[in-house]
């Protein structure tokens, strides 16, 4: 069920998954398997909530990332 494109997602998810993006882009930067791992550690809390499994928004998560990392580069 990933978002193929983040226009086509509600805004509630397009917001959190901004939030995870950005807030594993600060901790861990460039580094996207450190950001991978935290961002895994903290799904089960937001699965619960969203109903989506890891596997699911992995890659919605990712996107989320380099767009931040390509903000930061900016």
């Amino acid at each position: 069920m990933s978002i193929k494109n983040a226009s086509t997602a509600s805004p509630t998810y397009q917001t959190l998954l901004q939030a995870i993006g950005e807030g594993v882009h600060d901790m861990y930067g460039s580094s996207w398997t450190q950001a991978e791992a935290a961002s895994r550690e903290l799904w089960p809390s937001y699965e619960r909530t969203t109903g989506l499994s890891w596997p699911e928004v992995r890659m919605d998560i990712r996107s989320a990332w380099e767009r931040a990392r390509r903000f930061s580069l900016a």
